[in-house]
């Protein structure tokens, strides 16, 4: 391929479409002993969820894409935490914060859960 290609900038992307919008990454991430996390499968290196200090809050890093919408699936077998909201969105930049939370209050994530995360992006016609 020539030249070089800003990965994370959404017009860079081949993607899937879902109707008028489109898959532009999607990943699954493990949650460690002590909030770490782990990127278990994810297809683009510019999606990150970083560790959480202790206070049920992962900063979350994506594709930049005005207009992007971000789905996040949170699996919790020991229902150790039963919602995942976003906070401080800003798909101009890229970026997010997830915060984890059990009958409202913050949490950490237990060891074993997963926090899935697809970003979309629209099709313009």
């Amino acid at each position: 391929m020539a030249g070089s290609v800003n990965m994370s900038d959404a017009s860079a992307y081949q993607t899937k479409a879902i109707g008028k919008e489109r898959v532009l990454c999607q990943g699954a991430f493990t949650i460690g002993t002590s909030g770490a996390v782990s990127a278990s499968v994810v297809d683009d290196p510019v999606l990150t969820l970083g560790n959480d200090s202790g206070t049920g809050v992962h900063a979350l890093t994506f594709p930049k894409c005005p207009g992007a919408r971000l789905q996040i699936q949170l699996i919790s077998a020991s229902l150790t935490v039963s919602e995942a909201t976003l906070t401080a969105l800003s798909t101009t930049a890229g970026t997010a914060s997830i915060t984890l939370t059990k009958a409202g209050t913050p949490v950490q994530a237990a060891s074993g859960n997963i926090i899935h995360i697809t970003v979309l992006g629209k099709v313009y016609t």
